[in-house]
């Protein structure tokens, strides 16, 4: 089970950072355009069983599209 925290930001700059370095928290880099937040949390939501995996398998940047 996954435990601790991650950052969820459409910031590039975050998933620079953390491509420089090795500590800090996973990224989750939400690359879904303009929405409204509605549709971007049913986005996320519906990708969220997805990036969990992804953070259990100890990636540090995850994608969400």
């Amino acid at each position: 089970q996954l435990t601790g925290a991650c950052i969820v930001t459409k910031d590039e700059d975050f998933v620079l950072l953390k491509a420089s370095r090795l500590d800090g928290p996973p990224i989750v880099w939400v690359r879904i355009g303009n929405a409204l937040r509605r549709v971007l949390l049913q986005k996320l939501a519906a990708a969220w069983p997805a990036v969990l995996a992804e953070l259990g398998g100890g990636s540090g940047i995850v994608e969400v599209r």
